[in-house]
């Protein structure tokens, strides 16, 4: 490409690159043919990831912060499918699916352990 970045990312099976509205080609952890699929089709698929790599797939869908504070909890795993996905919906669901709570302030959100 003249004028602009061109940047290339080798893959290996089962492994997903996207492309950035910017022309940059990035791996994507965690991300699978299903969550393509998904992608496709207007839904978040989430398949035994890191809580940490949903809130980063959240913060790019939702432009917004998400933080885990808690290295544990970050850690924690989660499968889920979110049809037509709004960010509260999401957060809501996980809440009810682990031990977390969460709390909001415009386009910050900071998951918290359920208890204090």
């Amino acid at each position: 490409m003249s004028g602009g970045a061109s940047d290339s990312v080798e893959l290996r099976a089962g492994q997903v690159a996207f492309v950035a509205a910017n022309g940059r080609t990035a791996k994507r952890a965690g991300a699978s043919a299903q969550t393509l699929m998904g992608l496709v089709h207007g839904q978040l698929v989430f398949d035994d990831v890191p809580l940490s790599t949903v809130a980063a797939e959240l913060g790019r869908w939702f432009d917004a912060q998400i933080r885990i504070p808690d290295q544990q909890l970050a850690r924690r795993r989660l499968s889920a499918v979110y049809n037509r996905p709004t960010l509260s919906g999401v957060l809501d669901a996980i809440t009810a699916t682990l031990p977390v709570r969460y709390r909001r302030a415009g386009n910050v959100v900071t998951i918290l352990p359920a208890k204090p």
